[in-house]
């Protein structure tokens, strides 16, 4: 600006006349910029993920990492295009449990399973090995079934444990209430249409509830009894009530 000002304004006076003017256009310039960038995931500052995973409608883990919510931010359009898939639904629900590796598999009525292990790669079962209540009729139930590490959580609560009822923690695992009602929110949100969970299946085993494994402790018919389920796994309800 002063290069294209007139002599008079190149001189003392005019020339800090001209600076003060220039510095504040800049300054203009520069919010410009970095507001526009503030609407892509870490394309400057992380100030903004909160609000571009509330308008895009991808929940953040409570130990994910910015740069790995960053990079789920980024895939949203092909997320939300797929939504209703199985796999999606573990996607979503392993991105919210991240950095912990946690594998899990979705089982319906039908006995088609879904997965993705631990190194990611995806598997479809398809066998009659899941029978909860002995419900027939049944179409569109199914159950999420999550292991975890125990980094994440391990068993917890149970009789004689030294809790109390209402102190804050959850029954049968060190799991907060804030993370089930956020996994039974992220299963709500990316569940197939017409659907229906019946329960998030914690199994604190990796060997439970294998696709391939056609005897109990597999629903045999009369899971709908709690007394009568594995009790390698602790089982939430799957709606958000």
């Amino acid at each position: 600006m002063r290069r294209i000002s007139p002599k008079w304004l190149q001189a003392y006076w005019g020339g800090r006349l001209i600076y003060s003017i220039a510095l504040q256009l800049d300054a203009l310039g520069d919010g410009v910029k970095f507001g526009v960038m503030l609407r892509f995931p870490n394309a400057y500052s992380p100030e903004s993920l909160p609000l571009i995973g509330r308008e895009r409608g991808i929940l953040r883990g409570f130990d994910e990492s910015d740069e790995a919510y960053g990079l789920r931010l980024r895939t949203w359009l092909d997320d939300h295009q797929r939504a209703g898939s199985p796999y999606i639904l573990i996607r979503q629900v392993q991105g919210y449990l991240a950095p912990h590796v946690v594998p899990a598999r979705t089982v319906n009525d039908k006995g088609a399973w879904q997965t993705i292990g631990a190194d990611g790669v995806k598997l479809y079962t398809l066998g009659g090995n899941w029978n909860w209540d002995g419900d027939e009729s049944a179409q569109s139930r199914f159950w999420l079934i999550l292991y975890p590490p125990a980094d994440l959580w391990v068993r917890d609560g149970v009789w004689g444990d030294g809790g109390l009822w209402g102190d804050g923690g959850t029954w049968g695992s060190t799991a907060t209430i804030e993370q089930i009602e956020t996994v039974q929110q992220i299963v709500a949100q990316w569940r197939p249409p017409h659907s229906f969970c019946m329960n998030i299946i914690v199994a604190f085993d990796p060997t439970a509830f294998d696709p391939s494994d056609t005897a109990p402790p597999l629903p045999d018919g009369d899971w709908n009894l709690a007394g009568n389920r594995d009790p390698r796994a602790i089982y939430w309800d799957g709606e958000v009530s």
